[in-house]
């Protein structure tokens, strides 16, 4: 007969599967621009799906930048929450990642690490701040492109208070992976 207490309690977590997901997000956003500026380029404005559906690249970063990085940021956020639950550390509280207002009128404070999470958690929406840029063609011609600036802005409700928080998502990979780091 075994023993209950022998075995782990809850999740297993495997830091590799988060060092991923904060990879993967932090490409996102680094390659965001000179992925706007490729595709501000004719040889490179079109894809043809694996559906065999024609659309432009901005169309194809629009769609599927926005979808993978709304699961990577939960996913951090998630498991990031997890971790400092199960550590005696308190690393998440110290760790600025962007700026909050709560409530809304509010002075903006900043935004530590763990209200990142808590807020990415319960985010009534979450919207990617895009830039223009322009990039100069051959013939001296200059055309603008559309990219995402590596900042998130948040929204949502505690209680019956609007908030809203900008968060910087480099200071957010950078603090998750601290919370790994010192997690063991």
């Amino acid at each position: 007969m075994s023993n209950i207490s022998d075995k782990p309690v809850g999740y297993k977590f495997d830091s590799d599967d988060l060092t991923n997901e904060v990879y993967a997000l932090l490409c996102m956003f680094l390659a965001s621009k000179p992925l706007a500026e490729l595709a501000s380029k004719k040889a490179y404005s079109t894809l043809v799906t694996a559906s065999k559906h024609t659309q432009t690249m901005k169309q194809a970063q629009d769609r599927h930048f926005k979808l993978n990085a709304v699961h990577s940021i939960l996913y951090i956020a998630g498991m990031s929450r997890i971790i400092e639950e199960r550590s005696e550390k308190d690393l998440l509280r110290i760790k600025k990642c962007g700026y909050l207002f709560e409530p809304i009128n509010s002075d903006k404070r900043d935004l530590t690490f763990r209200e990142a999470c808590n807020k990415i958690i319960h985010a009534k929406s979450i919207d990617f701040l895009e830039q223009k840029t322009f990039f100069n063609l051959s013939g001296g011609k200059k055309i603008e492109a559309v990219y995402f600036e590596a900042e998130v802005k948040l929204c949502g409700s505690k209680g019956k208070k609007e908030w809203k928080a900008v968060l910087d998502v480099v200071e957010f990979c950078r603090a998750s992976l601290e919370t790994v780091r010192y997690s063991y």
